[in-house]
């Protein structure tokens, strides 16, 4: 599969996922679209860090964590800066009973509604395209 993105469409991704098999799936997924994934985490706390450390465009993180909350590490990482981010759940409504405002899209997912929550996770951050990867 070959990425029809442009260069200004591409983003760096954190992905928050304790299940590993999901993200590695995720991560081979993004990167055949054209993005570059800089970390994966599995808790809370690694959330939290490798936010920090990466800097990305975006985190597409999972609701709940088994060490830790998705919603929580999102609480931390948006005390820093607006960070766009998409919330990945096979609990959607408890993600937005928790989080009214968030992009949420349900486990399993397809590609196409993830790359739309993407868009729409920009869209509501005030951030059009990344600041990330360069043609």
């Amino acid at each position: 599969m070959h990425s029809v993105l442009g260069p200004e469409l591409r983003y760096r991704i954190v992905i928050v996922e304790d299940e590993w098999m999901i993200a590695m799936d995720l991560s081979e997924l993004l990167t055949e679209e054209g993005h570059e994934v800089c970390a994966i985490a599995g808790t809370e706390a690694a959330a939290v860090a490798a936010a920090a450390r990466y800097a990305p465009d975006m985190i597409i993180i999972d609701g709940h964590l088994g060490a830790g909350s998705g919603i929580a590490a999102m609480q931390q990482i948006l005390a820093q800066g607006p960070m766009p981010h998409v919330y990945m759940s096979g609990d959607c409504k408890g993600v937005r009973a928790l989080s009214p405002r968030a992009v949420v899209i349900d486990k399993p997912f397809s590609m196409p509604s993830l790359l739309a929550a993407m868009a729409e996770a920009r869209r509501r951050c005030g951030m059009p395209s990344p600041s990330c990867m360069r043609a």
